[in-house]
């Protein structure tokens, strides 16, 4: 999966930025040209534009949304022909460092992302029922199903990313910026990653 959509997003913000930075400005120049009786009717129709610029970027926003989480329907769908020869080995004992290999090879690939999650869960189920006896305890080393993203992630990834696209368009109408949508962070790092 890409971050097309979440760029798609991006691009309708800054878009709505740049028409709310031209509407302010022809406003001030109008108030400062024309006398109010002819400024305010100029100004309410850059008004009514730039609320029409507004709906469009958050339909764009939406509709990058809706793709997105279409995506990640589509990825999670369970098909035969993604299976690559990698499955065999899971009929197998293999261990967490293993595991993790075949995770980070295999996670863009929603099929065998399910089978390895399906064979970690089982695998540290039988683990803790291996230790229980002893401590009662995870032993140190799991097998790091975690890792793996599943359908409902990758959904709420476009979720996060569409909710903060709006609310930087509040933002723009009220006067702020949008240079922080692209600064990565910790958590769009890792929202990244989950894609």
């Amino acid at each position: 999966m890409s971050k097309i959509h979440i760029d798609q997003m991006a691009a309708a913000v800054k878009k709505y930025f740049a028409e709310a930075q031209i509407a302010q400005q022809k406003m001030k120049k109008n108030s400062e040209i024309y006398q109010a009786e002819f400024a305010v009717p100029e100004n309410e129709k850059i008004k009514q534009h730039l609320q029409e610029a507004r709906w469009a970027a958050e339909d764009a926003i939406k509709a990058a949304q809706e793709a997105g989480r279409a995506e990640a329907e589509s990825w999670g769908k369970l098909d035969g022909s993604k299976l690559p020869d990698d499955v065999k080995l899971l009929q197998f004992d293999i261990t967490p460092e293993q595991f993790s290999d075949l995770v980070a090879r295999h996670k863009n690939n929603g099929t065998m992302a399910a089978l390895l999650k399906q064979y970690g869960e089982k695998m540290n189920k039988r683990l803790l029922e291996e230790t229980s006896g002893k401590n009662g305890t995870m032993p140190e080393k799991q097998y790091n199903t975690w890792e793996i993203p599943t359908v409902e992630e990758k959904r709420a990834v476009y979720d996060k990313f569409a909710s903060g696209a709006m609310a930087r368009l509040s933002n723009i109408d009220n006067g702020g910026g949008v240079d922080s949508f692209n600064i990565p962070t910790e958590f769009t790092k890792h929202l990244f990653d989950t894609l």
